[in-house]
């Protein structure tokens, strides 16, 4: 039975009038049935109806953005106010307005007509602004903008930086470069190598780190700068056997900061590239460190046809000033290298780990080894700038093969600029070696050295000056080729010796005691040295040939060669011969300046010597060598010849295919005799005038007369 709505008092609340009761029922069931968003009370002020609240909290929902869940076509299943789904027909998104219907399920291939209808309560089409704003807003919104010519913006996304993860950072951000930055690098590191086409890329930011691994799929790191927090770290490395193709490490800065071991290790690397770096901030302290590495101990890693070129590398000074008890290489490149129970390289089972590298245009400055290398197998080395080292400065070591090392600038070098031993294809070309030290070990002091059973070694047109003791030293090698160099040298300017030992002969005063026992037994020969320059101190010679050991040394050829100084230098040619088995030495068109006979020293003579011909003061058609009173003058040097006075019974230290020019003082007298000396005639000569002149020929140990002017 309807009643009129009485008017309601204005009573406070609670009103106990029988009018505001009939009142407040009549606004109870407004705000529950009404859809109408508001209902107005008593005292004249408007409250939301129940449908009012619902439209609030959906709009309020909505504000916050809808979430996407696929598409009638598909299916899906709708839990929640904000969820929407597409037609694909249309493009149109849709909500389901029946909230206290959720969930609602969609099953594939539906429409909105056939799943409840487009009506309040069921299917409501929403704006595609609000559904866009979300998924931009999402870890996929890059995806969905598009790009000309073509692709969408994630496809533009190149790189990302270690800022973007630095929530992981202990301090949740970057404060300053004392920052622990160690998770946010090695999350981006991570991205990149799960992200194809996505690089690291530094900011101006420097960040501090222990260290951090470089994942297979990184591509290139380019800009960072970093700074070593953890002793003895390596503050980008990689030591796997294989994975990292095309890996590029570009314009970063690495500061050791006192404590890393290193900066790069890299392994398991090919056509990788290290560019353009700057490392420094290493503390030398009895420990090994580097500044670029490329390949570990591993025997089954390949790390092939890789660049690094351009550094500027920086390592501490070598405490042990250059005796190089403890490797500090601004760049080190190792591998394993198989040696026999002899101790010397089996080449038929070489490792070659590290293959076809360029190492090229750096600036390695201090330490001891500038570039260190050990088993390298085709690698050129060239046009460096290394400063400073103080042990070794390029040093192949062993099992290194078909290595160039050429046009490189070597400034101060403290020992042995550029050195190996056992191994086999090696280029010197080119190289400026300049040392103003004294090296820590007189028997390391040499600019070029190698040793220990080396093969196939060409050095050529290399500048060599400073105060080196050796310009080129060499011991134990066969098939080596030395040309054009400009050689600058206290002690030897090229040294060549059959062995190494901690006894020598005693006439061996080019030499140094040497505590080695590996590589010391294989036959030195096959040399062909020519067209070189020397410059010499006062206690120098320019070329020491010394056997001993019981070990050959033979067939060397020496030719146009060109000594400035030979009269101030102790000596030009200097033979020692312990076990006489030196042999086959060729000497040819040797300019010695100013050099006379006793600026050559043969303990056999002329025995070593295969041939002689136009060397200054030892065969010199320009001088005469005085001989007086002597039964058995030596006549090493030659061709002319002059007997002032005394009774001649053979000539001594000739050799076959010798020819000798006698000129004789009144009265010197020469003796026939077949075993000896045989003359015209078979008769002595008496010589009547200082005209004399006689014409020797030595075949098959006689001394043959071949003619006289008298």
């Amino acid at each position: 039975m309807a009643i009129p709505l009485p008017k309601p008092t204005q009573n406070p609340v609670p009103s106990t009038d029988i009018r505001d009761h009939v009142f407040a029922g009549a606004k109870l069931d407004e705000f529950i049935h009404s859809l109408a968003e508001q209902f107005i009370d008593r005292f004249g002020n408007g409250h939301y109806t129940l449908e009012g609240i619902k439209n609030i909290t959906l709009q309020t929902i909505y504000n916050l953005g809808f979430n996407p869940k696929g598409s009638f076509q598909s299916g899906a299943l709708l839990t929640a106010a904000g969820d929407i789904i597409q037609d694909e027909t249309n493009l149109v998104w849709y909500r389901w307005d029946g909230i206290a219907t959720l969930p609602k399920k969609v099953e594939p291939g539906s429409t909105p007509s056939t799943t409840g209808g487009i009506s309040k309560g069921a299917w409501q089409p929403v704006d595609v602004s609000d559904v866009l704003r979300r998924e931009l807003l999402g870890n996929s919104g890059a995806s969905k903008i598009g790009v000309m010519p073509q692709g969408t913006l994630a496809e533009m996304q190149y790189y990302v930086t270690p800022d973007q993860f630095s929530s992981l950072s202990p301090a949740g951000k970057y404060v300053d470069e004392n920052t622990d930055f160690t998770l946010p690098v090695r999350a981006a590191i991570r991205y990149a190598s799960e992200n194809p086409g996505i690089y690291v890329r530094g900011t101006d930011k420097v960040y501090l780190i222990s260290q951090a691994e470089i994942f297979v799929g990184v591509k290139k790191i380019t800009g960072l700068k970093l700074k070593c927090s953890s002793k003895n770290g390596v503050m980008l490395y990689s030591q796997i056997d294989s994975g990292h193709e095309g890996l590029e490490i570009s314009d970063c800065e690495f500061n050791a900061n006192g404590n890393a071991r290193g900066a790069i290790l890299l392994s398991g690397v090919n056509n990788g590239i290290v560019t353009r770096n700057k490392v420094y901030g290493f503390n030398a302290d009895g420990t090994e460190r580097y500044g670029i590495r490329i390949g570990t101990t591993s025997t089954t890693s390949l790390n092939s046809y890789n660049t690094i070129s351009e550094n500027h590398i920086v390592m501490p000074v070598d405490p042990d000033g250059g005796k190089g008890t403890i490797g500090i290489a601004g760049i080190y490149v190792v591998s394993p290298v198989f040696t026999g129970q002899d101790g010397m390289v089996d080449w038929d089972q070489s490792y070659k780990t590290v293959q076809y590298t360029n190492i090229f245009r750096n600036i390695c400055e201090g330490g001891t080894h500038n570039i260190l290398t050990i088993g390298l197998f085709s690698a050129d080395i060239s046009e460096n700038y290394l400063i400073g080292g103080t042990h070794r400065n390029i040093n192949l070591s062993n099992g290194s093969e078909r290595v160039s090392v050429r046009n490189n600038n070597l400034i101060n070098t403290g020992s042995a600029g550029v050195i190996f031993g056992d191994c086999r294809f090696i280029q010197i070309i080119g190289n400026y070696i300049q040392s103003s030290l004294t090296a820590a070990y007189t028997s390391d002091d040499a600019a070029i050295q190698f040793a220990q059973s080396s093969y196939n070694v060409d050095v050529f047109n290399n500048t060599i000056l400073g105060d080196w003791k050796y310009g080129i030293h060499i011991f134990n090698s066969k098939y080596v080729n030395i040309k054009g160099n400009s050689i600058v040298a206290s002690i030897a300017g090229i040294a060549i010796e059959s062995s190494q030992s901690l006894t020598l002969p005693n006439d061996a005063i080019y030499s140094q005691r040497r505590n080695i026992s590996t590589g010391t037994t294989g036959e030195t020969s096959f040399f062909s040295i020519s067209g070189n320059t020397f410059t010499l101190g006062p206690n120098a010679c320019s070329h020491y040939l010394c056997q001993f050991a019981n070990v050959v040394l033979a067939n060397i050829f020496i030719s146009d060669e060109t000594i400035n100084n030979a009269g101030n230098s102790r000596h030009v040619i200097y033979l020692c011969n312990a076990n006489s088995l030196i042999s086959g030495i060729q000497l040819s068109s040797v300019r010695a300046y100013d050099a006379s006979e006793t600026k050559y020293y043969s303990a056999a003579g002329r025995i070593p010597f295969k041939s002689i011909d136009n060397v200054t003061g030892l065969e010199d058609n320009t001088r005469e060598v005085s001989f007086s009173g002597d039964q058995s003058p030596s006549v090493l040097s030659g061709p002319n010849i002059y007997i002032s006075s005394g009774t001649i019974t053979t000539f001594d230290d000739g050799i076959n295919g010798q020819h000798i020019s006698i000129r004789m003082a009144a009265g010197v007298v020469i003796l026939n005799n077949a075993s000896y000396i045989r003359l015209k005639g078979e008769s002595n000569i008496t010589s009547t005038s200082s005209n004399s002149i006689l014409n020797l020929e030595r075949r098959a140990g006689v001394w043959f007369e071949v003619s006289r002017n008298f």
